[in-house]
């Protein structure tokens, strides 16, 4: 559940969806830990169907949650979490547009 876009809990899955996915998976690389913590996921959810009162509970404990920037390692690395940020943006709008534009992100060129 934790590597799931905000939007795809509504059953609106697109490429930003799996940006944000790569997100969580950068927070974990550069943390060793979850950039959501266990109050969004105290539970598993018996219905997964998409657009389930128990989705849409978990998506606005998501909209609701604050990732932790301020812990180590993000303030040694400004560009790591900026490109981070982008991908972990809740509204998919505010995504990074593409895997390309990602890509093209100054911490990934150096």
């Amino acid at each position: 559940m934790g590597y799931i876009a905000p939007e795809a809990l509504r059953g609106d899955y697109s490429p930003a969806s799996d940006l944000w996915s790569v997100g969580v998976i950068l927070y974990v690389l550069m943390t060793g830990d979850m950039p959501f913590g266990p109050e969004v996921f105290d539970h598993c959810p018996s219905d997964l169907r998409c657009e389930g009162a128990q989705m849409q509970s978990h998506w606005e404990k998501l909209r609701d949650s604050k990732v932790d920037w301020a812990c180590e390692p993000w303030p040694a690395f400004p560009q790591a979490r900026s490109l981070c940020e982008q991908l972990l943006a809740f509204d998919p709008g505010e995504r990074s547009p593409s895997a390309r534009a990602a890509l093209a992100h100054p911490w990934l060129r150096g």
